[in-house]
């Protein structure tokens, strides 16, 4: 704001209300005229005490004298001073003032920005990158020492008042409780905690889900903890914060020791545990997945290679040892080394099938030769397949192959009697190669198929007797709606017990995949079954509160992931929900137009502004709270309906809801 044609006094008054950070507004005299609440909380003046007073109440009558000049010369002011506060302490202010003429006179304008607050904040980013930086390289429980040093250095950084910080780990959180507990005292040494009675609290307060503030032990203790917390300090203030493992604990000697902002930056420090700990979970699962691939893969019959994009040799199974007397890391140092041992008039043909798999994603399958080390050469049948990431890229590249040398030279003599016998015994040698994978396969499946096959036979046996119950009320003529309305929502139980069987045998149906006994999983199907059932799982979240408004319109079969589709749908209408702060509506709207299909899902709520839109794809973000969003949803769903040659786009305008449309083309084929 700069001097120039006079406007109305309450237009600068109602600036100084409106703004959220501390601002006041001075007469040409430089006296108080009003201030807003937020200069009221940084200095505790009331309006009574300020008046008649200039601003030398809290900057001194030098300083005061100082700022007044330059700013008598029509100059705009920025600065950082320490200013005195009612009660006598200091605050560090970043002082912004301009002048400006209204219809009373000339007008000065003050706004004060807490330094403090701003430099905790920066501290606070900087303890969170420390910790996360710890966090990352825990590889396994035997690293949490470095984690809570790293929590404990940052917590003495900000001054907080701790006397101890511990990370509680759950050993086994589904059977008899047993807790690991590693805590720092503040300045150094660490205490361990050897009581079962605390072990079954830490339990307690990780399945409770959220944070357990005791803030004065001596004034409540209604976990009974004091005889036991106060051996080492008399320890006043306790907080735990669980996370996937277990519990976030600090203690302090003072009462109520944890203001609002810190428990928030606490709880983003248990949110980073729960990062690492799941990170060492999908370590521990990523490699007893590489184990069960050995075990699947190393087989006397086949040797298995994984390659990158560019041809380099990613993993060779130790079975091409006995075919060819090569190593497999004779393999990884010389790509080369395959085409090579391949026979000359089959280089061509095997290079171009793996170029073909790559462009075009698509599996092939073709018989070559290679040589081994005695010279001699040995044909191979080689299935070689695609590999794709979510986007539809090819990130590796299979094969499996079998020595058939035997079996070609047995063939060879036949072909010469009899070309229909030749044929079939091909088919044959491809369908002994799969029956063998298969039958490696059926050990892991069995476990999994088991229960699902119960499932099934029982669901199965609901719907029968759901319709022979429907066909007695239909005879009966009785016309009883809630009987209706209850065997309705049977039906769509159902529908999805369905829709939840078929997710678990999404494992079996990986390993069929790479022995190609199945077909992929891409279908096609009605999108407005798959919004019916992402409604019903969040029914709960929406019943008495939300009207759901269906506009469906008659649109075709589509090709998708069910499953993952519905992911998408799920999170929409979740964050559709959330967004509505009370009674509201969500609206979904189905059209067809041009091969393509379009969801819309729009709702009542909230709405967002241009800077949060432009970011609700970006991993991580979210506007739901500290423990409340993981800020993950809509960044997959995004990558989803990307890899479905689809999109998402987005429109909202704050106060009035926001609308989601997915797009996705007809026939899109997996890939293609």
């Amino acid at each position: 704001m700069s001097e120039g044609e006079p406007v109305g006094l309450e237009l600068y008054k109602a600036f100084v209300a409106g703004t959220a950070e501390a601002a006041v507004l001075l007469d040409e005299e430089g006296r108080y005229v009003v201030q807003n609440e937020a200069h009221h909380r940084l200095l505790g003046y009331s309006a009574e005490e300020l008046q008649q007073q200039t601003p030398a109440l809290v900057t001194g009558a030098e300083g005061w004298l100082a700022l007044w000049s330059e700013l008598g010369q029509g100059q705009s002011v920025r600065q950082a001073l320490p200013l005195q506060r009612r009660h006598g302490s200091t605050v560090e202010v970043e002082l912004q003032a301009v002048v400006g003429a209204t219809e009373e006179g000339r007008r000065c304008l003050l706004w004060l920005r807490d330094l403090t607050l701003i430099r905790r904040q920066e501290t606070q980013l900087q303890v969170a990158r420390q910790v996360r930086a710890q966090v990352v390289k825990m590889g396994d429980g035997a690293h949490i020492e470095d984690v809570v040093q790293a929590i404990g250095d940052g917590l003495e950084s900000l001054d907080m008042p701790f006397e101890y910080c511990g990370v509680n780990v759950l050993e086994n959180p589904d059977g008899p409780v047993q807790v690991r507990s590693r805590s720092m005292r503040r300045g150094g040494g660490w205490l361990e905690s050897d009581t079962a009675k605390a072990a079954s609290l830490i339990h307690d307060f990780w399945r409770a889900g959220h944070p357990t503030y005791r803030p004065d032990l001596e004034r409540e203790d209604p976990y009974d903890e004091r005889q036991y917390l106060q051996r080492h300090a008399r320890i006043r203030s306790v907080v735990d914060f669980p996370f996937s493992h277990g519990t976030l604990a600090i203690n302090s000697t003072l009462p109520q020791a944890f203001g609002e902002q810190d428990l928030n930056f606490l709880q983003e420090l248990a949110d980073l545990l729960s990062q690492g700990f799941k990170r060492m979970d999908d370590l521990s699962r990523l490699a007893l997945s590489e184990a069960q691939y050995r075990t699947l893969v190393e087989t006397p019959d086949f040797v298995v290679m994984q390659l990158d994009s560019q041809g380099n040799y990613l993993y060779v199974s130790p079975q091409v040892r006995q075919w060819l007397g090569h190593d497999p890391e004779d393999f990884y140092r010389n790509p080369q080394l395959a085409l090579d041992l391949v026979h000359p008039d089959d280089v061509a043909g095997l290079s171009e099938s793996f170029a073909q798999v790559v462009e075009k994603q698509v599996g092939l399958s073709m018989e070559f030769r290679w040589r081994n080390k005695q010279g001699d050469y040995r044909w191979a049948a080689e299935s070689i397949y695609p590999v794709t990431d979510l986007h539809g890229q090819v990130k590796t590249v299979q094969l499996v192959l079998q020595d058939i040398t035997e079996k070609k030279a047995a063939l060879d003599q036949l072909e010469q009697a009899n070309q229909d016998l030749t044929d079939t015994y091909n088919q044959l040698v491809q369908s002994e190669k799969m029956a063998a994978l298969g039958t490696l396969v059926a050990g892991i499946a069995h476990e999994i198929n088991t229960p699902v096959g119960a499932i099934r036979s029982m669901h199965d046996t609901l719907v029968r007797a759901v319709g022979k119950l429907q066909d007695v009320l239909d005879e009966s003529s009785l016309e009883n709606q809630g009987l209706q309305r209850a065997l309705k929502i049977i039906g769509d139980s159902n529908r999805v017990i369905e829709s939840g069987t078929e997710r678990v045998t999404t494992i079996v149906r990986s390993l069929r995949n790479f022995a190609r006994m199945d077909q992929a999983e891409v279908q096609e199907v009605d999108v407005h079954l798959g919004l019916d059932d992402s409604l019903m799982l969040i029914h709960n979240e929406i019943k008495n509160r939300v009207e759901v408004v269906k506009d469906y319109g008659e649109v075709p079969l589509i090709c998708c992931y069910p499953s993952r589709l519905n992911q998408v749908f799920l999170n929409i209408l979740n964050n559709a929900q959330q967004a509505i702060d009370g009674k509201g509506t969500i609206t979904i709207c189905t059209r067809s137009q041009d091969d393509e299909v379009s969801i819309a899902i729009e709702d009542s709520g909230s709405g967002m502004s241009e800077e949060v839109r432009e970011r609700i794809f970006t991993a991580g973000f979210t506007t739901k709270g500290m423990g409340k969003g993981t800020g993950l949803g809509l960044a997959i769903s995004q990558q989803i309906i990307q890899a479905h040659k689809g999109r998402i786009e987005v429109e909202s305008q704050e106060g009035k809801g926001t609308t989601f449309t997915v797009v996705l083309p007809v026939a899109w084929c997996g890939g293609e």
